[in-house]
């Protein structure tokens, strides 16, 4: 009866092990998934994706009625989950470069209705896709925009950035 016991505890403890590891593979892959790219230079840097800091000129533009700012401009490679097996997920890291826009609407003027804008790289003239947290992403492949161009949602105004690899 004793001997049951014991087997029955070990079962139960390598059950639990299993589904752990199985849940943590899981929320690795979640987390690569939603969270890369990245928005911040030091999320850049922890997940390893981090490939180089940008200088942006001018930090301060308007577009129609609101006055952005640019926080931070960077690199980072792009990257995907890899679930090695059920209880590991890891990262595979490509060449290719995503350039990373961190946007802050610094004025709006009350009299107008807010303006929301995108990005477009000015070299290709196509639209960044995305945003999270005011972070505005595209992929750029393996060669790093000298320029991009912010214009409101409406398309009526747009703002060249003039981009630099800081050394």
């Amino acid at each position: 009866m004793r001997s049951r016991s014991i087997v029955l505890i070990c079962l139960l403890a390598v059950v639990a092990a299993t589904a752990c590891g199985y849940f943590a593979a899981e929320m690795r892959n979640f987390e690569l998934m939603h969270r890369v790219p990245t928005t911040s230079i030091q999320d850049s840097k922890e997940y390893g994706v981090f490939a180089g800091i940008l200088d942006a000129t001018p930090r301060e533009l308007e577009l129609g009625d609101s006055r952005w700012k640019i926080e931070d401009t960077w690199l980072e490679h792009r990257t995907e989950p890899d679930r090695r097996s059920p209880f590991y997920t890891g990262q595979t890291i490509y060449s290719d470069l995503v350039l990373c826009v961190h946007l802050t609407r610094s004025q709006v003027t009350p009299e107008l209705a807010p303006t929301d804008i995108s990005l477009k790289d000015a070299q290709v003239s196509h639209v960044l896709t995305s945003s999270k947290n005011g972070v505005y992403y595209t992929e750029v492949g393996n060669q790093i925009p000298d320029r991009i161009t912010l214009q409101s949602k409406d398309r009526d105004k747009e703002a060249v950035i003039e981009l630099r690899k800081r050394k």
